[in-house]
């Protein structure tokens, strides 16, 4: 017979074996093989599970007041009359409109933006938004249908800036995109160069040309611009669907620009002929001659910080060329993570952003949009990540201390049912990161109440 000291050492063994077990299949992965397996989570009865419910996220970040850094004016006090009273006969329910939050002492965040909308017919261009960011809208996803959306309200057509090349010019639907021996240079993977806020430059090879097509189903774009910088003369063939020219770029000093074409198009294709050795490329911008014209600058793995590394010279002169009117920031995917829940030093980094952007872009106003739904497999189903809470509060926070404009994309997707709810229906990807066109498409609806709202609101205190 054992004794009763060894029958003591194998319980112990034992116990500490089946806890090692079960620790394992916690740190199980979600699929073996092509087979999907359901998470082990022996406490998820006790464990504290984080929720989908708009409610309490809500009420864990509540609208954050707008600063009061100095006495309001009779004309200030006046606006926030104006603003209360039109969310009283807003029919949208409180539920499902997501209002722009401003973060501005005057609540005039987005005044120039707004006063450039009604001044459009004698503005002599486009208004011009940039959009940048992530992955997020990788392809034009959200900023098509955006784009889409005010055009069809205040005017214009095309796809504003292109780059040259594009790692998803197979998967953008709204514009067909070929290229060939082109060079690109991507801040992303060096940072020596001096790059723009798009992030990219691009250098012939020999034999270089580019062709961008508009889509069945999409209307023609007027202008066709080509933005650059040559020490030489460099010349160029440009075909349309009637024309072919060669024209002759003249040196600059600065970035410039070059009209390819005026006349509406469906199709451009551009190709360098000699001095290519002397000429770089920032992008072409195919759009109206007035309207809106909407600029797509997505980077993949981008968390916005790359911007601090932009050259300040280059940048100012691709946006006094573009005479941007509106700049929206859209990052975080590439930040949050559930081991981390102080964001403060990514907020910091950010405001810097927010500095060097307001240099270069002086004559722009600034809309951030909070960090998107992401969410992960547990035990009891998907849930959003708490890091992306944490990151949503800690940017709401950073629109506060700047005084800018932010919008809540976060708590647009989850009055859309959320990342999972959107991946069931076949508008998100299934790593419950991504969204897929039709997604992109719903959540511009939100952001277009909120612009329409803003709009309604400038006109009243305009009057």
């Amino acid at each position: 017979m054992e004794g009763p000291r060894n029958q003591m050492a194998r319980f112990w063994l034992l116990l500490a074996a089946t806890a090692i077990l079960l620790g394992a299949l916690f740190y199980l992965p979600e699929q073996i093989g092509g087979w999907q397996l359901k998470p082990v989570d022996l406490l998820s009865d006790v464990r504290q599970v984080e929720t989908d419910s708009t409610a309490i996220l809500i009420a864990a970040h509540p609208l954050l007041p707008v600063a009061n850094t100095e006495e309001k004016t009779s004309a200030d006090k006046q606006k926030s009359v104006v603003y209360t009273r039109l969310l009283e006969q807003n029919t949208i329910p409180d539920s499902a409109f997501i209002p722009i939050e401003d973060f501005s002492s005057t609540r005039t965040a987005l005044k120039r933006f707004y006063t450039r909308i009604a001044e459009r017919s004698v503005l002599g261009r486009p208004v011009r938004i940039a959009v940048l960011g992530d992955s997020f809208i990788e392809g034009d996803i959200f900023t098509d249908a955006l784009r889409e959306a005010l055009q069809k309200r205040f005017g214009g057509n095309g796809v504003g800036w292109l780059p040259i090349t594009s790692e998803v010019a197979g998967f953008r639907a709204s514009v067909r995109q070929e290229f060939k021996q082109w060079e690109d240079h991507a801040m992303l993977r060096s940072k020596k160069g001096h790059y723009p806020f798009t992030g990219h430059f691009f250098r012939p090879k020999q034999g270089a040309w580019v062709r961008y097509t508009m889509p069945s189903g999409r209307s023609d774009f007027s202008h066709a611009i080509l933005y650059y910088k040559a020490t030489n003369e460099t010349s160029l063939r440009v075909e349309t669907s009637d024309t072919t020219l060669t024209v002759v770029l003249p040196p600059t000093e600065a970035m410039g620009q070059y009209t390819l074409s005026r006349d509406p198009q469906r199709s451009i294709k551009c190709s360098v002929l000699s001095g290519g050795q002397d000429f770089v490329s920032f992008g072409v911008a195919l759009e109206d001659a007035q309207g809106i014209s909407v600029d797509n600058m997505s980077i993949r793995g981008n968390s916005g910080i790359l911007l601090k590394s932009i050259n300040r010279e280059v940048s100012r002169e691709f946006a006094t060329l573009r005479n941007y009117d509106l700049i929206i920031l859209q990052y975080g995917l590439n930040v949050a993570s559930n081991k981390q829940k102080d964001y403060s030093n990514y907020a910091k980094q950010m405001g810097g952003v927010i500095e060097i952007l307001r240099s270069v872009c002086p004559e722009a106003d600034i809309l951030l949009m909070s960090v998107s739904d992401r969410a992960q497999r547990t035990a009891n189903g998907i849930r959003t990540m708490s890091g992306v809470i944490a990151l949503h509060a800690a940017q709401q926070a950073l629109a506060q201390q700047y005084g800018v404009a932010f919008w809540s994309t976060l708590r647009a997707m989850h009055s859309l049912g959320g990342i999972s709810r959107m991946a069931d229906k076949g508008w998100a990807a299934r790593d419950y990161t991504h969204l897929a066109h039709r997604g992109g498409r719903e959540l511009a609806k939100k952001m277009i109440e909120a612009f329409d709202f803003e709009k309604k609101y400038y006109d009243a205190i305009r009057e």
